[in-house]
């Protein structure tokens, strides 16, 4: 069966002309995907949940993203933010957009966690990084977890922050400050541009690899497990830190039960 084309973009943009950006907005999540000529798509060989149907009318389907698996892959995509210089009157937010991307691939947090750090957050109160981070429950303020942080998100930090106006920084001030002032932080749209067109820049999209603000996600939990293959250890703490109900699920999201199965095929030839 061919890719499913559901609608055509064009034909429910607002009379505003409202950007792909602010459509991909009420997206439940990032699984959903507009091509380069602007139609929704799901492709064939991803496993789809049933259709939603947005305020719009537009009925969109599910499609599962995928983890970047090749760690040579995520230097290249470390490389691309580092060296785009030219893409941007102000070089910082190519920093910016790498200390999100290696942040992202190092906390296995959802993208709206991460997109709502401010600078306290993540640094101390004489402003160097701090060890980890301490996630807090919206309504009761319970601590619900710490994210530790590495020294790949150390040193992207430092880097990032060393590019920020320090006359305007505050504690409060937004993490991944947004063009737009008034301390506002890049929305979920902007940061499934920034790792779409990063996918497409590094061969990813031409490799397959279907790429989405939750493939930092799953790319940490797919590497974490694959560094730890013999301790069960991991499973249940990742699976803890997804909030799964079950290692099956787990093993899913982020990619590995497909690759054991397949192996498990190909291992038998009667």
């Amino acid at each position: 069966m061919p890719s499913t084309y559901i609608s055509t973009y064009n034909q429910y943009q607002p009379a505003d002309q409202q950007s792909k950006c602010k459509i991909i907005n009420l997206f439940q999540d990032d699984n959903y995907l507009i091509n380069d000529t602007n139609t929704i798509t799901a492709p064939a060989h991803k496993a789809s949940k049933p259709s939603k149907e947005l305020k719009t009318g537009v009925t969109l389907q599910h499609t599962a993203v995928d983890p970047i698996k090749d760690i040579a892959d995520i230097n290249a995509a470390k490389q691309y933010f580092l060296s785009k210089d030219e893409r941007y009157k102000d070089s910082s937010l190519n920093i910016r957009n790498y200390a999100f991307f290696v942040l992202a691939c190092n906390c296995a947090r959802r993208t709206s966690d991460i997109l709502s750090f401010t600078i306290s957050d993540v640094t101390a109160s004489d402003g160097t990084i701090r060890d980890y981070i301490i996630f807090r429950e919206g309504k009761t303020k319970k601590v619900s977890g710490k994210v530790f942080l590495n020294n790949s998100v150390q040193e992207a930090l430092t880097r990032y922050l060393a590019t920020r106006n320090k006359d305007t920084l505050t504690p409060e001030s937004m993490l991944f400050l947004s063009r737009e002032g008034n301390n506002k932080s890049i929305d979920r749209s902007q940061a499934w541009l920034i790792m779409k067109n990063m996918g497409n820049a590094i061969g990813l999209t031409a490799k397959g690899v279907i790429v989405g603000t939750y493939t930092c996600r799953k790319s940490f939990g797919y590497h974490a497990l694959k560094n730890n293959p013999n301790d069960s250890m991991y499973i249940n703490t990742l699976m803890q830190a997804y909030k799964h109900s079950s290692p099956a699920m787990t093993l899913h999201y982020v990619g590995i039960q497909d690759e054991e199965m397949k192996k498990l095929y190909m291992s038998v030839e009667l």
